[in-house]
């Protein structure tokens, strides 16, 4: 779902208007902008819980958010849930639980060797790529030397490719089937500026569930997490990409 889709009205904002019952008027695209920006870092957070490869904690945003998983004996290859977060750093824990921080390195690094040759015989890695949606190990991780269990540790930047008033055909980062998560929660924001409590306790239920209607309702946040728990997959593409450096 874009963001400003102003020939069919099908966009972000004309949904949030729809429900809020708003106008750019008392509700700016600037402030929906920055509201918009907001629930997809918060959807993004909702991903990463919910896949299970990982464990996500999120600090309560006083710190980087951080992700770990088992490392796999002569694995290189770990899928990441979404192209919503970037990674700022990576870490392997050694056999005696100290963890290390890997070197970023891109392909183009490579110059005696094809990628697949470079640091091909398992040990402890020393360097990560990003390659889609994967964060690659060089060397694989031999797990006589490292940490099998949660010995991969990334911390994650909550930085995002922020929807801006002027944008129009931009779109979050996930599934489109879960974008209305999005516009939602821009209309929740209004309805709890202005006060309006029954559109408050609307829209909550419409995004976290209402057990009085259905027992096991957890609305659009349960479904979402669902989805991407039965869904990870290396079909989700990521743009996320380090920063090149010196050969190596």
């Amino acid at each position: 779902m874009q963001f400003n889709e102003t020939t069919t009205k099908t966009g972000l904002t004309q949904d949030c208007d729809f429900y809020a019952g708003t106008t750019t008027d008392n509700y700016p695209l600037v402030d929906k902008a920055r509201r918009a920006t907001q629930w997809v870092k918060t959807i993004g957070t909702w991903i990463w819980q919910a896949v299970a490869d990982w464990s996500f904690d999120d600090s309560n945003y006083t710190t980087l958010p951080r992700a770990d998983h088992d490392v796999i004996d002569g694995t290189e290859d770990y899928a990441l849930p979404t192209n919503i977060f970037k990674i700022d750093s990576a870490h392997i824990k050694d056999i005696d639980g100290n963890y290390i921080k890997l070197i970023s390195f891109d392909e183009a690094q490579i110059t005696a060797e094809s990628y697949e040759e470079f640091k091909e015989t398992k040990g402890v890695p020393k360097y990560y790529d990003m390659v889609g949606n994967s964060i690659i190990l060089k060397p694989a991780p031999d797990i006589t030397l490292v940490t099998e269990t949660n010995g991969l540790r990334i911390y994650i930047s909550r930085e995002t490719d922020d929807f801006a008033s002027d944008d129009t055909t931009k779109e979050p980062g996930f599934n489109p089937m879960f974008h209305q998560i999005v516009s939602i929660g821009m209309a929740l924001d209004y309805a709890v500026k202005v006060m309006n409590q029954d559109k408050v306790t609307t829209f909550k239920r419409m995004l976290y569930g209402d057990i009085t209607v259905k027992k096991d309702d957890g609305g659009l946040k349960k479904d979402l997490q669902e989805f991407y728990a039965l869904r990870h997959n290396r079909g989700f593409k990521t743009k996320i990409r380090p920063k090149r450096r010196s050969s190596i």
